[in-house]
């Protein structure tokens, strides 16, 4: 039997204000051509479904949603299958009702929750519960959506499932608020594993990466506007296969590629010149200027997916250490230990 092959991307925070900054993601005035990269990309990979895992826009304005939906719309058109899951910048300037009627039409939809917008699709023998953990007052679902979902894993015997949501499952060491990352239902994860469900696929981070507690894992999205641009790709055929892709701008669009370059380079450059500004106020020139560049090593390695070859040094670590408090030592040092982000062969998944 044919694979089922699958691209998943969040976090395209998409706007269609040409003037919106950009000096933090790099692409963010180019949302539009990056969805005609995806279209592309994916129609070259016969991709059998196209997942999105919330934040879709910046702030849920009407111009943003219907111009992201004008896009989807011409990959639903192509004959790929779409599924989304709400975020919490999906409801900044936008209501339960607008957001339906806005994306309501581009889903593939099997069961929907009738009180909220959650909704399972199933394609293959897979169940994919596709969550809305954004649109309620708090990070999560209400007892009627827990006794939905529990009621579609009664369903999905002899199915594989796989859990879809924007916040995550798993916390990390350098969530200094839980209730801004993780789902607060205390019993979604031992309900999870109470069905053997074994997957979850999540966002909100924008940093791509995967971790394992018991026998659920939880792989985190990248998001495909800031640098290295790249999304997920999963193929379950007799194993289950999931790696991390960069969107191949040079190929599909030469003009976006070239953008990206003087994009990303600015961003850099602002980058480290925060850093180098923040070391100058502790230190002599000399050092602080050794410590930024060193710094921009592992931004480098990250960027560059070759985290799994990163040297660290004693200069390196002092660095880290002087940025305890903003977060950055943990998030470092966290991805230089889990780094799994490129492949990851599943096979007792299924």
């Amino acid at each position: 039997m044919k694979p089922l092959r699958i691209v998943l991307t969040s976090d395209f925070h998409f706007s269609a204000n040409p003037n919106i900054s950009d000096q933090i993601i790099p692409l963010m005035r180019y949302g539009k051509e990056v969805l005609g990269v995806f279209l592309k990309q994916m129609q070259d990979m016969q991709i059998d479904l196209f997942i999105l895992c919330g934040d879709h826009t910046v702030s849920g304005k009407k111009q943003d949603r219907e111009t992201f939906q004008k896009e989807l719309f011409k990959i639903k058109e192509s004959g790929i299958p779409i599924l989304m899951t709400t975020g919490n910048h999906d409801f900044d300037l936008c209501s339960i009702e607008e957001y339906q009627d806005t994306y309501l039409p581009l889903l593939a939809c099997t069961n929907q929750d009738p009180s909220s917008l959650s909704y399972s699709y199933v394609k293959d023998n897979i169940r994919f519960l596709a969550m809305d953990d954004s649109s309620q007052k708090k990070i999560g679902f209400s007892e009627e959506t827990m006794q939905w979902l529990e009621h579609e894993l009664i369903q999905s015997e002899n199915q594989t499932v796989i859990f879809l949501s924007h916040h995550n499952l798993f916390l990390n060491a350098w969530h200094k608020n839980p209730l801004q990352y993780q789902i607060q239902n205390k019993d979604l994860i031992p309900l999870l594993h109470k069905y053997g469900v074994k997957l979850a696929i999540t966002a909100h981070q924008h940093v791509p990466y995967i971790q394992t507690q018991d026998s659920l894992t939880e792989i985190v999205l990248p998001a495909p506007l800031a640098s290295p641009f790249q999304y997920g790709y999963l193929e379950i055929g007799d194993d289950l296969h999931y790696e991390v892709r960069n969107l191949d701008l040079q190929k599909y669009n030469p003009l976006l590629y070239w953008a990206s370059i003087q994009k990303v380079n600015n961003c850099h450059e602002l980058r480290k010149t925060g850093f180098l500004k923040f070391f100058e106020k502790r230190y002599d020139e000399t050092t602080a200027i050794q410590m930024t560049d060193s710094l921009q090593t592992w931004f480098d390695a990250y960027e560059k997916g070759t985290l799994s070859s990163f040297q660290t040094d004693p200069l390196f670590l002092h660095t880290l250490h002087e940025l305890h408090a903003s977060g950055y030592e943990e998030y470092i040092l966290y991805l230089l230990k889990h780094h799994e982000t490129s492949v990851r062969i599943l096979t007792d998944t299924l």
